[in-house]
Formats: C-alpha cells, structure tokens, sequence
C-alpha cells in the first residue's frame, strides 16, 4: 500500500499502460492427502507442546506500510525486553504488518535485531520504483518481483518456505503465524495455513513465505494479484472421501436461516471443491466455478486481521489451550491506521481523480477495521465466558478460571486531554503520527517517533498493566499495577454475562491521580559545549529530580534532546540523541527501570528563540542567547 506522489505517478502509467499483467502463477505443490503432522496448522502447532505456560500471547498486526510493520515491530521488542516474545503463541497480519509478522516467523526475536538495517531503514519506495516501473509496460507480474525483493531484503537472498517455518515450531518454539490475504472476486480474507489450500488441492509447505506477504500486500493497481490455481477436479486432483467431506455443506443447507454466514461460507468451499464439475447441481453451476484465485491486499477484507483468530480459537481449541495449563490469554491487536483525507471536504470543487481513489480506496479499510475489532471483542469475551462456565472445564474438583487480556495499540489512544500529559505536546505529536504516509519508506525520525509512541503505548495501557502484576512480572509497589482498575475482565455468574472488577466498598477512598511534571533544564548546566557527557552539575540536577520521583509511583519518563541551530542538521540530531541517552544511562545508574524511560532527540528542529533574536556568527554573545535552545525536556507520568 504505497500511496503517495511516487505511487500517482505509477497509478498515472498504469492507467496510460492499460495495467497489463503476465498471469504469473504461483509455483503450488499437489496436497498429500490427509492432513499430517507436516501440514501448518495450528492443531499441529498445538499437538508439538504437551504443556503450555500459563500465559498465552497472541497479537493481530493491521495494515498501513511501513506505519505498519515499525509499529508491529515496536510492540515485539517491547514484549522481548520483559521475556514475554516467548509466550507468543499466534500471529495474525495484513499487509504492511506481515512482513514484521513474515521475518519474526522466519528469523525469531534474535533475528529482529536486524531488523531495522533489513528493511525499516531502507528506501524500499526507491528501490521497488525501479524495479516495478517496467512491469506497468512489459506486463509482468508486480507482486511476484515484490516476492522477490523481499527475499533479498529479509531472507539475505534465499526463499524460506512453509515448511522451515514449521521445523522451527519444536526446534525454537517460534509462534503460528497467520497472513492473509483478500480474494479479489469474492472479497473474503483468504488465510495462508493449510485448510485454505487444501480447499484448493495444494500444499502450503513448499510455498514461498515471501509470496504469502506480497499477497497479503498487492495494493490494486500498483501490485498485480497473486494466482492460484485450483485443483480440484483436474486429472492431477479428484475428491478422495477419506480426505474431504464433500458432503459437508449439505448438512448446512438446512441452517441457511438461522446460521447465513456459515451457510454462504459452505457454499464457497463447495465452489471450491466442485471447480471442474459439470453436474447439475444449483450450487456448482458453471458461473459458480472457481478454477483460480486472485489474491490482493488483506487490508481490503480484514484490516485489523481479527477474523483469522476468532477462527482459529474455536471453543474446542480455547478448551484444550486450559487444559494444557493455559490460565490467562494476552490479546493484543496493533492499529496503525491514520486520519481519514478529509481535503475534499474543505473545497467545493470537483474532487481530482487522485482524492476519488484514495477515498474510494481507504474509508472502506477504516470501516472494516472497526468493524473487525468489535466482532474479535465480542466474540473473545463470549469466548471467555462459555470456557469459564460452571462445570465446563474442572480440575480436581477445582474451578479453573481462564482470564482475558484485551490490549489495543492505536495512535488514537494517545492521551490528548491533559489528563497525565502536556495535551498540547500530545496533540502534536498525534498529528505527526496520523500525518505519516501509507508507504514503504520513511524518514528515520518518523520510525523512531512510531517505535517510541508503540512502546509508551503498550506499556502504559491499563489492561496489559493488569495483566504483567497477575502474571508476576510486577506488583503495585514498582508501578506495574498502576490505573489497573481501568481494565476489566469479563468472567460468567450463573451463566450470565456480567463485567466483573474489584469489589467498591462504600465510601471507597478516591482512585490514585494521575500526576504529570515537565522539567526543562538547561544543556549548558548539564553538559559541556558541543558534548554529550553530563557534567557534575547536572548529576547533581539529576539526583534532586530522582528523589522527587521516590515520590510518585512511576509509569513513564521521557527525555527529550534540543540543539541550536550551529552545526549541521545530521550532527546536531546525533548530539541531541546522545545527550537523551546520557540522562536515561545516569538516571537507570540510580535504579530506575531501563524500560520506563523514553528518549528522543529533536536536533535543531524546536527552538525557543524567536528566529530573529539570536542572529550573527558563533560568538559567546550568540551563544548565550542560543542558550535556551541548547535543553533537555525530561517529562515525568506517574500515579501519587
């Protein structure tokens, strides 16, 4: 999903060029029969863990580009640095979100170190530009050479495939990670694990896991679909009744009224089944056949890619996770949409062919979005629900409890309203974030505000506070449980669905505050000129502010770097960045946590000088009046 100026001019070609595309199919193994322990499944993932920690995680990435795959990536470190990327059990993701879905499935968390220097950094736009402009003339098929770029920026030049993919489930304990795509004519998401290709006679196995995220990431117009073939009825695939039911969808014809979406559903694997068949049958008529799929953008159909996990946790499948030894699930679907383009709406005029597609192309996305997340909170909460009804699931005569986390990462929970923050920074610093183009390039600061705000988010969020002091990775001493209060849980009383949360007794004392300082302090007292180690003084500025956070129960502290305007931009970026990074060393040398400090550097970029106060060449007279620039903001958050 590139949609900037580079992406109107290849619009632009293509239209001018017809969009012609070579029907590039891609390479699939005939199935082998029944399912086997090879096959990628997430039965099959669960049938190679006897026992499972007691806490589960499972995360949906959306789409949005780059946006996307920094911000994924931001929530995989963050869960990394409290040990937490080894409870990861299922990853599901569109677009943008499966390449950082596609590299920790094949690379791990060790691998996702490189990460940044693989693809974050680079100037994919530039690089996919050049080699893609000729396909809108010689018609050859984008997405595959999109595979293929993708093999040379994330897999060091060699394919990975499915299978290598599943030798990892046992030999490094790597997660089941879902990509999904969007059947083009039907408009369903189209999931690649191997139910969805047995619907097809093929094996997933031998597929290329580059292919899977190009799909997951074929833009209309800008990437062409990829093709699969459907092999049911060919001379290379007949129907084998051990294998498949083919009367299953019988059995639904007569639910098509109280159970429509699992009747049309039925149908559609009946269309699948019956490609070549010539019978009479009303539901395999031969505008009904489907001898080929046309994979595109998964955005399209599930943006938020929730709908893969409600089918993947059925309740058979929730009920043996507890049995197991799973006792709490951590859910955590990470957001990266932006505003809506609202320009059109500020002008009377004929809306450009250019505003008609990205409007006629995104609001749908956004809507399915919301969408998604509502059905996946419903149905995770009924979920919870019937595994936690009375006499469900016991052991020893013990009740047991399966708890549910629902964490959301979104740019649009940023705390806006001054309620634990400078409001006014927070707005602009959403309006940075939802600024931020849907493309495969971007500026480092940009990746650097998205990994920032993605960390700050999950850390901060009431639910996933809640669930690191019960899972024991904190207590409400260290600031862990800090506005716990704010998540609740849903668990079952007489088989009815109430909310459940700590008992309020009558005349409860008030909930803790929320308390916010903003402390500027002057470079000039912490640091030498033009260096980045911090000088006594400033040690000593820094222990007073440390013995004023004693006071407090600490969520977040965010330093922030500012230089004047001598030097270069790059250098005086860099040195901003440094003297950050020196204040979080010295104040985690006085024992506060490493990943409740946030730093970033703003370079030259905000001064607070008027721009005509400070004018000539370096003097100590210029210098002294720059001095207000030359600062380090630190923003403490915490809890009284």
């Amino acid at each position: 999903m590139i949609l900037d100026r580079v992406s109107a001019l290849l619009i632009a070609v293509c239209i001018l060029a017809g969009c012609a595309a070579t029907p590039e199919k891609a390479d699939l193994v005939l199935a082998r029969g029944p399912e086997t322990k090879l096959d990628y499944t997430f039965q099959n993932w669960l049938n190679l863990h006897d026992k499972l920690d007691s806490d589960l995680v499972v995360l949906s990435f959306s789409g949005g580009g780059l946006r996307a795959a920094t911000l994924a990536a931001s929530v995989l470190d963050a869960l990394s640095k409290r040990g937490l990327d080894k409870k990861i059990a299922v990853i599901s993701s569109t677009s943008g979100g499966s390449v950082t879905a596609g590299y920790f499935a094949a690379k791990g968390s060790s691998g996702m170190k490189r990460f940044d220097d693989d693809f974050l950094s680079n100037d994919n736009t530039s690089d996919l530009t050049f080699r893609l402009l000729p396909s809108f003339v010689s018609g050859a098929n984008r997405s595959m050479q999109f595979a293929d770029y993708l093999d040379q920026r994330l897999f060091n030049g060699t394919a990975v495939h499915y299978k290598e993919l599943i030798g990892r489930w046992s030999a490094n304990r790597a997660p089941f990670v879902i990509l999904n795509a969007s059947d083009a004519s039907s408009g369903r998401t189209f999931e690649f694990e191997q139910e969805s290709f047995t619907t097809l006679c093929s094996d997933l196995a031998s597929f290329r896991v580059s292919e899977a995220i190009a799909a997951s990431a074929a833009f209309p117009f800008l990437m062409t679909p990829i093709l699969l073939e459907n092999y049911w009825g060919t001379e290379k695939c007949r129907p084998d009744p051990r294998w498949i039911e083919k009367d299953n969808f019988r059995a639904d014809v007569g639910n098509r009224y109280m159970n429509l979406d699992r009747f049309v559903a039925a149908r559609h694997v009946n269309s699948l089944r019956h490609a070549r068949s010539h019978s009479d049958d009303p539901f395999t008529t031969p505008h009904k056949r489907i001898e080929f799929l046309h994979l595109i953008d998964g955005g399209l159909s599930d943006n938020l890619a929730a709908r893969a996990l409600i089918r993947t946790f059925g309740k058979e499948t929730v009920e043996e996770l507890v049995k197991k030894g799973v006792r709490r699930i951590l859910l955590i679907q990470v957001n990266a949409k932006t505003e809506e383009d609202r320009s059109m709406d500020r002008s009377g005029a004929i809306p450009s062919w250019y505003q008609v597609f990205k409007t006629v192309a995104l609001n749908p996305i956004d809507v399915t979005t919301e969408l998604s997340s509502y059905i996946s909170s419903d149905y995770w909460v009924r979920l919870v629900n019937y595994v936690n009804a009375p006499s469900e699931v016991e052991r020893a005569g013990e009740k047991v409890v399966l708890r549910f986390y629902p964490v959301q990462v979104d740019f649009d929970q940023m705390d806006v309203y001054g309620e634990t923050t400078d409001w006014k920074a927070a707005r602009e610093q959403l309006w940075r974030l939802k600024g931020i183009e849907t493309n495969w390039t971007l500026p480092a600061d940009q990746v650097k505000l998205i990994k920032t705000t993605g960390n700050a988010l999950l850390e901060t969020h009431p639910c996933y506070k809640k669930f690191l002091r019960e899972a024991g990775f904190g207590d409400r001493e260290d600031g862990v449980g800090a506005r716990v209060s704010r998540c609740e849980w849903v668990e079952v009383a007489d088989k009815r669905y109430v909310a459940v949360g700590p008992p309020v007794p009558p005349y409860a004392a008030a909930a803790p505050r929320p308390a916010a300082a903003k402390v500027t302090l002057a470079a000039d007292t912490l640091f030498d000129f033009d260096k980045a180690a911090l000088r006594p003084e400033g040690k000593a500025k820094f222990d007073e502010l440390v013995g004023k956070i004693k006071d407090i129960k600490l969520e977040i502290i965010i330093a922030i770097g500012h230089a004047d305007h001598f030097g270069t931009e790059a250098y005086n970026q860099k040195l901003s960045e440094r003297r950050a990074e020196a204040v979080k060393a010295y104040l985690v040398s006085k024992g506060i946590e490493p990943n409740r400090i946030y730093v970033e550097g703003k370079g030259k970029t905000r001064p607070v000088t008027k721009p005509d106060e400070c004018e000539g060449p370096k003097s100590k007279k210029v210098l002294a009046c720059l001095q207000p620039n030359r600062r380090v903001e630190i923003q403490i958050i915490g809890t009284k």
